[in-house]
């Protein structure tokens, strides 16, 4: 967080808006947003916004997507549901009903600290500090670090501790050549009640 020119942090109780919190997660997620897009997808952002690129390579990677209006809303103070959202598919957990979001992001702990509504500066500050010690780019829009953790692994640990799955079938699978349906790695888990989502037994 780079905070005021002056080099102090703003009043950390003071709101961040949508555009705000897109820039710090696109740092968070190393995702290059110095490409210049030559497609308009939300018409409140002018193309010499810095804003353009970034939320251009955010909806290529599937992070942001783009409503009927193709209104982004830059200046609005930007929801809990709708960051954590946002961090999931940017460390690839794929298509999920919108509310689920939120319930994995508190299963995973990414939300400690973290209000619930409009979120403050705080409130950031504790999201990102969360996905940087909890989960340090184990998987990006931009791909698979060599040697780390995917987030269906870290979440198989997390089904496995709560007795949703257990290790029958359990395969292995290269990182970088792994098999996926939205953020699924196929051949990772076998859910214990055999049901298509295990995302419901999360906090259960």
């Amino acid at each position: 967080i780079g905070g005021l020119e002056s080099g102090e942090l703003p009043d950390l109780e003071n709101g961040v808006t949508r555009g705000e919190f897109v820039k710090l997660l696109a740092k968070l997620l190393n995702i290059d947003c110095s490409v210049k897009s030559e497609e308009r997808y939300y018409v409140d952002i002018n193309e010499n916004e810095e804003l353009w690129d970034i939320t251009a390579q955010l909806v290529k990677s599937g992070i942001l997507t783009v409503p009927a209006d193709r209104c982004f809303r830059p200046d609005d103070i930007i929801l809990h549901s709708e960051a954590a959202c946002a961090l999931l598919k940017g460390y690839g957990a794929g298509k999920l009903e919108y509310e689920m979001y939120t319930t994995v992001a508190s299963s995973m702990e990414l939300l400690d600290g973290v209000s619930y509504g409009y979120l403050s500066y705080k409130d950031v500050i504790n999201l990102l500090y969360n996905a940087l010690v909890g989960y340090p780019l184990t998987y990006t829009a931009n791909g698979l670090a060599p040697g780390s953790r995917t987030l269906m692994e870290i979440q198989y640990d997390m089904f496995y501790t709560k007795g949703v799955v257990n290790a029958v079938n359990h395969s292995v699978i290269d990182g970088e050549n792994a098999v996926r349906i939205d953020g699924i790695r196929v051949g990772d888990l076998k859910i214990a009640c055999d049901i298509d989502d295990p995302y419901q037994y999360l906090g259960k």
